[in-house]
């Protein structure tokens, strides 16, 4: 198994999607589990990466490693703001993660490794949009996720 696998598919998913979600959606966004969250983070529109796995098929010609990629919004609402941006927002996301993710190593040379693609297990699902609604009765905020399977397959 390549150790540095979890790294760099968490490290090049991050980057794919940074500036999407930085400059285009205008949200702070966050890796879990290895940017150090910020309690005001929270008081603003925000989305949070997390990544599940690797799950590790050995071959004897190709090693397939597969993730879950996980983008949750919240979305805080003001009187003025359009109540369908949450929609558009998760559109966009969803859309940044329906094709390939090139996946680099990251910290070990930075050369490209291969390429996060559609898990060909979950083809027929790969990627759902999922709305929590509103999550404090005090809040006018919405939560959503836009999950995805993919995996990638490296010489063995």
């Amino acid at each position: 198994m390549e150790p540095n696998i979890g790294k760099w598919v968490v490290a090049s998913t991050a980057e794919h999607l940074r500036v999407l979600i930085r400059d285009t959606l205008n949200m702070t966004f966050f890796v879990e589990g290895v940017d150090v969250e910020s309690p005001e983070w929270f008081s603003t529109d925000s989305a949070v990466l997390r990544i599940t796995g690797p799950w590790y098929r050995p071959g004897s010609a190709v090693d397939r490693y597969k993730f879950e990629v996980m983008m949750m919004v919240t979305d805080l609402y003001n009187s003025s703001e359009n109540r369908f941006q949450l929609h558009n927002r998760m559109g966009s996301i969803a859309s940044a993660l329906s094709g390939p993710i090139p996946v680099l190593a990251y910290g070990d040379g930075d050369e490209q490794v291969g390429c996060l693609d559609i898990d060909i297990d979950s083809r027929d699902d790969f990627l759902r949009i999922v709305h929590f609604g509103k999550f404090d009765k005090d809040t006018e905020g919405y939560q959503a996720a836009v999950i995805s399977k993919y995996e990638i397959c490296l010489d063995a």
